[in-house]
């Protein structure tokens, strides 16, 4: 019927409309998400454009790099006190008679050591970077007072230095008094200096080592023999003073006195104020204290104070060796060349002058010498007791010097270096009227002659 149709018309209407409305929703859906992906693809597209596009004969200039931290050379490097150790004295001979040290203890040393500065704050540090740069720029620090390293480098060397027989002396400056000696001058001991340092306990006050240099120049008044003065500084807050006295003081002792100096820190004045005071004193030199923080550094320093090599061990210093290769035993000269005497009962058999095998070790030593030192020329004297005539004895005592050049011809010495005389029984060196002292007249002396 068409009430049936139309009915019938309504459900199928419905459901198309349904349908169609399901469509409509999905289409939409997918439209929006395509739009969306369009969206991303374009947003994507500008990000990356804007990172690489540049203008055409624009440089690229890149972010400064943050300052990078820079580690320098410890400004106060720690002292290994258990590790500071006595040098031993072998092939090496006293250089001094006394010494003394003078201490800084002035306000300037109660500052702090420092290790490591930024790169930031080298740029902008007064000289001395050590006392002035802002704490903000320290990497590492602080390390404690000046202070507090000098007493242990004198520790140290005072533990180094070798055991000779010298006089010793400590002298401070700065508070409370300008310039105060606390210990000597006196017979050195290591337990009298170390207790004169340890009583040291603060460091205030000026700095006047120019007084405590003048007050040096008098304290060795009474003394005899060459003096090692020692300075231990920063150098801070000085002026050319200090070098006037050292002057001075050179001026008063000459030859006899040579001036070290050890820079504490790294005071770009002081530097050079305690190096002038060295160069004052002619014959000593300027150091810095990281130079003696290690064995090995004050070791070297002691050893060029206190002592100087003498390589042959005959008791002269190196450099005033003209025989520098002198084998043990042999006296020497002034100079380090030999001046043997051989008495005749080691050389001959009385009234011989056939050499006995007795002697063959010593006139090799002495063969040694002049292989060794080909510029040495040698005297050979002979000499008799006063047994037999004058004049058998003056042929006597030739025989036997000539007996002794043959021996170091034999042994390859050019006879061309080598003179013979004959004294007979002219120069006695014991009395005659005992068969020991006429041995001891019976003799060959060698005596280098260049």
């Amino acid at each position: 019927t068409d009430e049936q149709r139309s009915h019938a018309g309504w459900i199928g209407a419905s459901k198309c409309e349904v349908t169609f409305e399901r469509t409509l929703t999905s289409t939409g859906e997918m439209m929006i998400q395509k739009y969306l992906r369009i969206v991303l693809l374009v947003l994507a597209g500008s990000i990356l454009c804007s990172c690489t596009y540049q203008p055409i004969n624009q440089a690229i200039i890149p972010e400064p790099e943050k300052a990078k931290p820079i580690t320098i050379e410890a400004v106060c490097p720690d002292v290994q006190i258990d590790q500071c150790t006595q040098v031993s004295t072998e092939r090496y001979i006293k250089k001094v008679d006394n010494f003394i040290i003078i201490l800084d203890p002035s306000a300037s040393m109660s500052k702090d050591c420092s290790k490591a500065y930024s790169e930031e704050c080298l740029k902008d540090c007064p000289d001395d970077c050590l006392d002035d740069c802002p704490e903000e720029c320290l990497d590492d620090c602080p390390k404690g007072p000046k202070f507090d390293y000098a007493k242990n480098i004198v520790t140290c060397m005072n533990q180094t230095i070798p055991d000779l027989k010298l006089k010793g002396a400590f002298r401070t400056f700065g508070a409370p008094v300008y310039t105060s000696i606390t210990y000597g001058p006196d017979d050195y001991t290591k337990e009298d200096l170390a207790h004169a340092i340890k009583e040291v306990i603060s460091a205030d006050g000026v700095s006047p080592l120019d007084f405590a240099i003048r007050a040096t120049g008098k304290d060795w008044d009474s003394e005899q023999g060459k003096i090692a003065v020692i300075i231990l500084s920063d150098g801070v807050d000085m002026d050319i003073e200090p070098v006037l006295a050292a002057e001075e003081l050179k001026k008063q002792y000459g030859e006899n006195i040579c001036i070290y100096t050890v820079l504490i820190g790294n005071d770009k004045n002081g530097r050079k104020i305690l190096s002038d005071v060295a160069q004052a004193g002619e014959c000593g030199f300027a150091v810095e204290a990281t130079d003696l923080a290690n064995q090995a550094g004050m070791s070297d320093f002691v050893k060029s104070v206190f002592l100087m090599p003498d390589s042959d061990g005959d008791g002269i210093a190196d450099d005033r060796d003209d025989c520098p290769h002198t084998p043990p035993g042999l006296e020497v000269d002034e100079n380090g060349c030999f001046h043997a005497v051989i008495s005749g009962d080691v050389l001959f058999d009385f009234d011989k002058y056939v050499i006995k095998p007795e002697a063959y070790q010593i006139l090799d030593a002495i063969a040694e010498i002049l292989n060794n030192n080909p510029g040495i020329a040698m005297e050979i004297h002979g000499h008799t007791d006063f047994k037999g005539t004058e004049k058998y004895n003056d042929v006597l005592s030739i025989n036997r010097a000539k007996a002794g050049k043959q021996y170091f011809v034999n042994k390859g010495i050019n006879s061309k270096r080598i003179f013979i005389k004959g004294f007979g029984e002219l120069q006695p060196v014991a009395p005659n009227q005992t068969d020991e002292g006429r041995a001891l007249n019976r003799r060959i002396e060698f005596k280098r002659v260049r």
